[in-house]
């Protein structure tokens, strides 16, 4: 057997707890009951035994009988550690049982595979000492329900079962004892145990029963139910039974509603009845149907309940169909044929059936366990119409299983009469695509009631695969249901079965037109035409071109047209037969480079324009030739050359070698950009093409030919480039090569080159003709030779070399330096002085005059210069000094190619000083947005302890001082009367003057002292304002605190204080509050004052009272006259609310008493929350005072009153013996009329236990009588 799965967290062992004995007389209310809601266990006399020190019974709150109430008696068999041990709970010692008293019960039980846990229930006479078994089930005989999980009864998992106790416990001491066995199956519970007379009226609805299946959406469902008479009383001849769908009816309105007269026979005695009203569905799903007795007097209400479960569908007549199952409510179901049921309408989480075909939901066996063992289950569909199709319906679907191969299977199947199914298809089926995987499964063979299908469904590592069929015989069938069904042996460890995306619809075609693609685009456009006679493919999709998986095949007519019908449902792939000198265009390439028409069908489609488009491939093709004359043309008597390699580039890369003749050829090129270029043989140079390839583009079907390459045997030109140092145009001893210096030939074939570390040069590969040699003349250099046009002019022939072309050259003298910036003004470069500047002029004159302007590194060069005497002087801009040299320019003599460098000049930029004067509003020493500037304010620049110069700020408060030298500089400001530097810190500004320093934002700020004023008065009626009558309060401590720093001052004989000197900032004030005073206003009682820049703030008042109280009362008004009379007491423990100026809650004392102190003066409101089942009398409405409170004030005698309402209840009953008492066995009168008159006129029925109460009754005087039913007596009151 395999291991079980267990779920949820595992009990613990545990031994009983202590218990005693006690009796209990059943004879004082018939019968003895225990429901086990009593939160200890065992119940008060109840023991229990536990033998092994194991599970045991134990209360537990999972479940109750029937849902009755919250709890039960629980033997958890489910992870018990060993089998066949027993547990056993016993009831108290019952007396008073009689002869044809009974025990009853609910019991669930959930039964797990071949597990035989049972149920005994033993009776004994002797007050324990021995039992006799009057009950055993287990297994089979005992289960409620079958499950595989950790079980928990739902209330309709439960069963009453009903025991005849032996005559023999008449007048004996009887204890029941009920024994728990174990054999490692599911758990046990028991509930709502009664032992005695049974209850005079009890109805059990036994079972529901519907008709007119299938049930489908808008169609009426006959109801019908079986009921059981349980009670000792005489028969019913009337019950009102109710109906509901979705949840039990809670009254006998709440649903369908009908009085039966039912027709009792049999025993047990039971009746069937049928509602005539039948129940129609509106919506399709799985729903449940709840019938319910409402008897008077049935006191056992748990068994007055059933329900049957159901599926509403609806027949399918518009096609093509499809299901997703992503909808809340589903037209298919589940159920089994027998064992367990897995299917869930779910989304599924396991290894190899991750998730849904699409969406998120499908039909799976378990969502992420295996199936069960010996699970025979389904999912079955709605109802399908074909009998007035257009043609063969065609089944399809997508499923993906991993079901055990060879032992278990998955089958489809249908039925057309909802009883009798048969298997859809057969093994790899011929009208259908991937039909089962395997003849006979081992289940299938050991069930054969499986439905006597020789395939199945079992092993499979692919994931989601799609099945379809064409449905032929059952074509013009009305009522057709389909079945997946799944069978398992008693070892089942795989996933199972998930179906997704189910439809019917028809068969499908595809066609299209094989056609000559002239321009390559693909496209089939109107001028092209179609191909005849191609064949086209219809294959597999495990390899395209494996004529294994050719599935059909078909030519094009004589327009090129092909077509493919009776296609059903999946993916079809076309693909098209290769034919020599042709390139497919059409459809493209996929990601595997296949060219193929991956078509999905659904069903009942015509797909059309399925094409396939091929282009005519073209050729390359020319010769290799001896060009004797060097022309670039093949002359007739010019030979071609053998054995010359030809390369082929672009979009495809090839290699042909020439022929006896000099041919090439490339064939089965397809469009595109090519490259032909020929491989030079050492020796040869290449006469045409010029640039030594032909590069062209082409298009569908085109060639290119007669491509010529002509060749013929190279030449050479070469000489040396020298430094001519006399200058005389002859290369002398002394006189040495230049490296690195341009030639350039040009003619029939053109260069460029440098010479090399001797100067020399090299021109080879040269084809005939009459070639140009000259040098790129360098700047400062003269050519001494050659002379006239500076080139050397040669005629070279067919393998030629020709030498000692010479080029001379001497070189011109320069001047140049750099422009510095000098930082500190000292004519001397020193280690500050590291800028060079740009854009500066330098004048150059004497021998040659010339004017630059230096570079970005500082750097100015005269060039060209012949030998004389020069001036080199620069310009100065304005706001600039040349430091050095001294005398501001350079005299300088230069020899032939001589070069002067270094002349350096050094500048000053003068400096320069500026900011602003600053109205410092809130003093916090930085410029604020916001703050203004000072004009008119005078500035001083010291240097050395001297002022070398003023400044007076703008309108903007702008100084500055410019046109400084280096050196250290001093920035002060000239003080005005009233006003306070605040910043800078030192008073003013050291600055350090250099080459082009402008120092900006050195800003003064400064502000002025502000006030703040106000007065100390006694608010007398607290409204914050200081009237004519009010008093100034003088001496009054004021108390300040201005950041870390606090101070204080007494108000004068006015009450008014003054504050002046204050500095910017936040500043609070407050009024020391002496004994017995209050602050009014501010509410705070501190004031938190910014201060700005000569702010004068006034009027900052404190507003100040002595404190008043509220007194009073809540009285018991017994007469309701909204007066306190002599005999009204005091209620303690109400709540007072008053509410206005202060919000506040008093509760009333012992005597009825309250006070609210410490209020300040306002005015307030004050009620009362008057409690449940009181009215209040006092005072009127709107039931509350409104009080103007002043200083110092008390309001006493603010009193409330209540009256409590009154209530008049009582029972009515059927006086059996007219003794006007209600003794034991008289049972009271429901929905019988009590009349009450007096102060008030009502009336009320009795409820079922046939009580009534008048309730929230004034005070007064009233009569309460009873109306009289025809055939009865008053018996009480006399």
């Amino acid at each position: 057997m395999k291991q079980k799965k267990v779920k949820g967290a595992l009990h613990l062992k545990r031994n009983p707890p202590r218990y005693h004995y006690e009796r209990i007389d059943v004879s004082v209310q018939s019968y003895f009951v225990m429901d086990f809601e009593d939160t200890q266990f065992p119940p008060d006399g109840w023991r229990v035994a536990n033998p092994d020190d194991d599970y045991t019974w134990e209360r537990t709150t999972r479940a109750s009988g029937f849902g009755s109430g919250t709890a039960s008696a629980f033997m958890y068999f489910f992870d018990y550690n060993t089998t066949e041990e027993t547990d056993s709970i016993f009831t108290p010692t019952l007396t008073g049982l009689q002869a044809g008293d009974s025990i009853k019960f609910n019991v669930a039980y959930g039964y797990y595979q071949d597990s035989y846990d049972s149920l005994f229930v033993s009776v004994s006479t002797n007050g324990g000492s021995s039992f006799s078994r009057v009950y055993r089930k287990g297994g089979l005989t005992l289960r409620t329900t079958n499950s595989q999980d950790d079980f928990t009864p739902t209330a309709a998992q439960w069963r009453t079962e009903s025991i005849g106790l032996p005559s023999t416990v008449a007048g004996n001491n009887v204890v029941v004892c009920f024994v728990g066995y174990n054999d490692f199956g599911n758990n046990l519970y028991v509930d709502n145990i009664r032992i005695g007379k049974q209850p005079p009226y009890d109805i059990a609805v036994n079972s529901v029963r519907l008709f007119n299946e299938p049930f489908l959406q808008n169609v009426p469902i006959a109801i019908e139910a079986k009921l059981f008479w349980l009670g000792t009383a005489s028969l019913p001849t009337s019950v009102i039974v109710t109906y509901k769908e979705g949840v039990s009816p809670q009254t006998q309105n709440d649903g369908i509603s009908q009085t039966f007269f039912p027709a009792w026979s049999g025993n047990p005695v039971s009746a069937t009845i049928t509602f005539s009203t039948p129940y129609t569905p509106t919506t399709v799903g799985d729903k449940k149907m709840f019938v319910r007795s409402f008897l008077a007097g049935d006191s056992a209400s748990y068994n007055d309940v059933a329900y049957k479960n159901f599926t509403v569908t609806t027949r399918i007549t518009t096609y093509p169909y499809y299901e997703s199952f992503e909808g809340s409510v589903s037209t298919w179901s589940t159920g089994a044929v027998s064992g367990n049921n897995s299917w869930i309408r779910g989304t599924p989480n396991k290894e190899q059936i991750t998730s849904a075909h699409s969406g998120i939901k499908c039909w799976v066996t378990d969502t992420s366990l295996f199936y069960n063992n010996l699970e025979n289950s389904y999912i079955l569909s709605p109802l399908f119409d074909f009998s007035n199709l257009p043609s063969t319906p065609i089944l399809s679907f997508f499923h993906n299983y991993q079901i055990e191969g060879g032992f278990d299977g998955g089958i489809v199947e249908f039925t057309l009469n909802g009883t009798n199914y048969q298997p859809l298809g057969t093994l790899f089926d011929p009208s259908a695509v991937h039909w089962y995987d395997i003849e006979d499964s081992l289940f299938n063979i050991q069930h054969p009631n499986f439905g006597g299908s020789s395939a199945d469904y079992d092993d499979n590592d692919s994931g989601w695969i799609h099945s379809s069929i064409l449905l032929s015989e059952l074509e013009g069938a009305s009522d057709v249901r389909f079945r997946f069904r799944l069978g398992a042996d008693d070892d089942a460890n795989e996933e199972g079965w998930a179906i997704d995306d189910i439809r019917v619809t028809f068969s499908s075609s595809i066609s299209g037109t094989m056609f000559n693609d002239i321009n390559a685009n693909g496209e089939f456009d109107q001028s092209e035409t179609g191909i005849p006679d191609w064949k086209i493919y219809r294959v597999g999709p495990e390899l395209l071109e494996n004529i294994e998986y050719v599935l059909d095949s078909t030519y094009t007519d004589s327009l090129g047209n092909y077509r493919f019908e009776n296609l059903l449902p999946g993916n079809v792939f076309l693909v098209q037969e290769e034919q020599n000198g042709w390139q497919q265009t059409s459809p493209p390439p996929n990601e595997d480079d296949e060219r193929v028409h991956v078509i999905r069908i659904y069903g009942n489609d015509s797909l059309v324009g399925k094409n396939f488009g091929n282009v005519h491939l073209g050729k390359i093709s020319g010769v290799s030739f001896y060009d004797a004359d060097a022309d670039g043309v093949k002359d007739s008597n010019e030979a071609g050359l053998e054995g010359w390699e030809i390369t082929l580039g672009g979009d495809i890369n090839e290699t042909a070698m020439t022929d006896s003749a000099g041919n090439f050829l490339f064939e089965n090129i397809p469009e595109g950009t090519y490259s032909v270029e020929q491989i030079i043989e050492d020796g040869w140079v290449l006469t045409v093409p010029e640039s030594s390839r032909y590069a062209f583009t082409l298009t569908a079907g085109q060639s290119s030919e007669n491509l010529l390459f002509g060749n013929i045997e190279a030449s050479s030109i070469s000489g040396m480039k020298w430094n001519d140092l006399n200058g005389n145009g002859e290369l002398d001893s002394n006189e040495s090569g230049i490296e690195d210096w341009k030639i350039i030939i040009s003619g029939p074939i053109s260069d460029t080159l440098e010479t090399d570390i001797n100067g020399e040069f090299t021109f080879s590969g040269l084809v005939p003709g009459t070639y140009t040699v000259r040098e790129v003349l360098q700047p400062g250099w003269i050519q001494s030779f050659p002379g006239g046009n500076g080139a050397h002019t040669i005629t070279v022939t067919s393998g030629v070399d020709t030498s000692d072309f010479l080029f001379g050259n001497y070189q011109l003298a320069t001047i140049s330096g750099f422009i510095r910036e000098d930082k500190n003004q000292n004519g001397v470069f020193d280690s500050l002085d590291v800028t060079y500047l740009q854009g500066f002029r330098v004048v150059l004159s004497g021998t040659h005059d010339d004017t630059v302007i230096s570079r970005a590194d500082g750097r100015y060069v005269f060039i060209g210069l012949s030998s004389g005497n020069y001036h080199v002087t620069p310009i100065v801009p304005e706001g600039w000094q040349n430091t050095y040299p001294a005398n501001g320019s350079y005299e300088i003599s230069l020899n032939e190619g001589q070069h002067s460098v270094g002349n350096t000049f050094g500048m000053y930029g003068y400096g320069k000083i500026s900011g602003r004067k600053i109205h410092d509003k809130n003093a916090n020493g930085n410029f604020d947005t916001g703050e203004p500037t000072l004009s008119n304010w005078k500035f001083y620049l010291e240097k050395e302890s001297v002022v070398v110069d003023s400044s007076v700020t703008d309108s903007s408060g702008l100084y500055s001082f410019s046109h400084l030298n280096a050196g250290t500089y001093i920035v002060t400001e000239e003080m005005n009367d009233n006003w306070i530097q605040s910043f800078p810190m030192s008073g003013n500004y050291s600055v350090q003057v250099l080459s082009r320093t402008n120092a900006v934002n050195k800003n003064f700020g400064n502000f002025r002292f502000g006030s703040v004023s106000g007065q100390v008065f006694h608010d007398i009626d607290g409204d914050s304002v200081k009237d004519e009558s009010e008093p100034s309060l003088m001496n009054w401590k004021i108390r300040i605190s201005f950041g870390t720093r606090t101070d204080s001052l007494l108000t004068d004989a006015d009450g008014n204080y003054f504050l002046g000197g204050l500095a910017p900032g936040q500043l609070t004030i407050s009024a020391e509050i002496s004994s017995g005073w209050i602050a009014i206003y501010p509410p705070s009682g501190v004031y938190v004052i910014t201060i700005s820049s000569g702010d004068s703030i006034t009027g900052k008042n404190f507003a100040n009272a002595q404190p008043g109280k509220i007194t009073g009362s809540i009285f018991n008004d017994v007469n309701e006259n909204g007066e306190r009379d002599s005999g009204d007491i005091g209620m303690g423990q109400w709540v007072i609310r008053l509410s206005g100026r202060m919000i506040r809650t008093a509760i009333t004392n012992s005597n009825g008493i309250y006070e609210i102190a410490n209020l300040p003066p306002g005015n307030y409101s004050i009620r009362e929350d008057v409690q449940s089942g009181w009215l209040q009398t006092f005072p009127s409405s709107p039931w509350t005072y409104a009080i103007a409170l002043l200083s110092s004030g008390i309001d006493s005698g603010v009193d409330f009153g209540n009256f409590k309402y009154g209530k008049i209840f009582g029972k009515k009953f059927h006086d059996i013996n007219g003794n006007g008492i209600q003794d034991m066995n008289e049972s009271s009168l429901p929905n019988w009329r009590i009349r009450l008159n007096g102060a008030r006129t009502d009336s009320a029925l009795t409820a079922n236990d046939g009580s009534y109460s008048f309730e929230s009754l004034r005070f007064g005087e009233y009569v309460v009588s009873e109306q009289m039913q025809n055939g009865w007596e008053q018996t009480f009151p006399p």
